[in-house]
């Protein structure tokens, strides 16, 4: 059943109502679109482009900002120590995703070799050699597993045999408990 009439849609008043109610219902299905889309784009970010509040990942067609997310999905902070390069503010992800000019420019820095081929043909070839290495690699080395009830004696063993390194006769004159001891300070 219509609100409006057949007849009575086709004054001005009637049809000033109408663009209203459509303004509205659209007004209303944007406001429920538009934070959907932001959850959702905010579900397929990660510690750099998490606070930006946007619709759609900027990464997916911005090639500096993909460089960025990586570094941050490998770093919890901004790792100013390997980057010396980087602007002294940048302490964490969220300032360093705010300074867009700056995060551009550093990105677009790190990223000219890939345009070179000579320094993509090396990084690739550098890349690959890495690769072929961590085939090969025994996993066996990857992974300590010590058994707790063994560290305190190895640590001890290793102190002392520094101690004893460092000063024989002093060390043969200690008691048990006072090698113990002077391998702890």
């Amino acid at each position: 059943m219509a609100v409006i009439l057949t007849v009575e849609r086709k004054t001005a008043k009637a049809r000033i109502f109408l663009a209203l109610v459509y303004a509205v219902l659209s007004l209303g299905g944007l406001t429920m679109v538009w934070p959907f889309l932001v959850m959702l784009a905010a579900s397929l970010t990660g510690p750099y482009d998490y606070y930006r509040f946007s619709p759609v990942v900027r990464a997916f067609w911005d090639r500096p900002d993909r460089f960025m997310r990586y570094v941050a999905e490998c770093y919890p902070r901004f790792p100013a120590e390997i980057f010396t390069d980087a602007p002294a503010h940048w302490g964490s992800w969220i300032v360093v995703a705010r300074d867009r000019a700056g995060g551009r420019r550093f990105a677009e820095r790190h990223l000219a070799g890939l345009d070179d081929p000579v320094s993509a043909a090396h990084w690739t070839r550098m890349a690959r050699d890495y690769a072929a290495f961590n085939r090969d690699y025994d996993l066996r080395n990857s992974a300590c597993t010590f058994d707790p009830r063994d560290v305190a004696g190895f640590v001890r063993g290793h102190f002392e045999a520094k101690l004893r390194a460092a000063d024989p006769q002093g060390f043969a004159a200690l008691s048990p408990a006072a090698r113990r001891r002077a391998a702890l300070e």
